[in-house]
């Protein structure tokens, strides 16, 4: 009936079958027929037909200014459909500026290859900071820690709990144990990654969990923190699943407990979460095939 509707529409125009049947590519016959037939479903004349010429009835007033509208709107709807199926879904990625961002870099590459019309953004915060985008809505998902009870509104998907080790020079006589103790650490400086502004919400941590006895030293990122190690008597404290040329990674225990990092990806339960959920999974198999030392 679409067409149907705009051959009408295009008769009344032209006031003519003939130069409407040009316009439409169709003879004038079958242009006369499909007006016929419309009229038949419809019940209903449409038009007045006096010798060569015609005149709209009520009715067909009606039909041409509402089939006008009616056209209009689905040619905005097609090319609207059209948009939404071309547009590029953008995704806003929030990650832990302390990790190893490889792996992830690794996972976005996948996705992108299956899926084509995926572009993102990446930007590196603090627990903390990555916590108050994701509830903020300035990102869609973030890769973090676990340092609290999960969030029933979110996706909590843990993707690997990670050993942690206490990275340090090889030149650093430390280097020479096979494990350690974060109470034979405490002569030595920890290299705590965070922004300034963030600083007490990660000592807090790294003291009271963790149990960091050292003094701090500052870095904005991760290869900041292992360039200092070369530099300073210090260590950082890294999830390591990969050797790291100059530096020697070392187990660290309080106690009998080795400490980990549980890491996750966190997203809002309310948003399409297709794409949330693809890159957890890709993140998951490739985090489940590192030796976590």
């Amino acid at each position: 009936m679409y067409k149907q509707f705009e051959y009408f529409i295009k008769v009344v125009e032209l006031n003519s079958f003939t130069k409407a049947a040009e316009e439409m590519y169709i003879s004038q016959s079958a242009i006369s027929q499909q007006i016929k037939l419309l009229e038949e479903q419809l019940g209903a004349q449409l038009l007045d037909r006096k010798n060569r010429s015609f005149t709209l009835t009520p009715a067909g007033q009606y039909l041409y200014n509402e089939s006008k509208i009616l056209l209009s709107n689905t040619v905005e709807m097609i090319n609207k459909v059209k948009e939404i199926a071309n547009a590029k879904q953008h995704l806003r990625i929030g990650y832990l500026r302390t990790i190893d961002d490889s792996i992830l870099y690794e996972a976005l590459e996948e996705l992108t290859y299956r899926n084509k019309n995926i572009s993102f953004t990446l930007s590196k915060g603090s627990h903390d900071e990555l916590y108050e985008e994701l509830v903020g809505d300035t990102i869609n998902i973030s890769l973090n820690d676990q340092r609290r009870d999960f969030n029933q509104e979110y996706e909590n998907n843990i993707l690997r709990e990670l050993n942690l080790s206490v990275l340090v020079s090889q030149d650093n006589p430390i280097a020479k144990k096979d494990r350690v103790d974060m109470e034979e650490l405490s002569e030595l400086k920890c290299i705590l990654v965070t922004p300034k502004d963030r600083r007490c919400e990660e000592k807090d941590y790294f003291i009271n969990y963790l149990g960091v006895k050292s003094d701090f030293i500052l870095a904005d990122d991760r290869d900041q923190a292992l360039k200092l190690l070369k530099l300073e008597n210090a260590y950082y404290l890294d999830a390591v699943y990969k050797e790291i040329e100059g530096l020697k990674a070392i187990p660290v225990y309080i106690g009998d407990r080795r400490l980990i990092m549980r890491l996750c990806t966190f997203y809002s339960k309310y948003t399409d979460n297709e794409i949330n959920d693809e890159l957890t999974k890709i993140l998951f198999e490739k985090y489940s095939k590192v030796e976590s030392k």
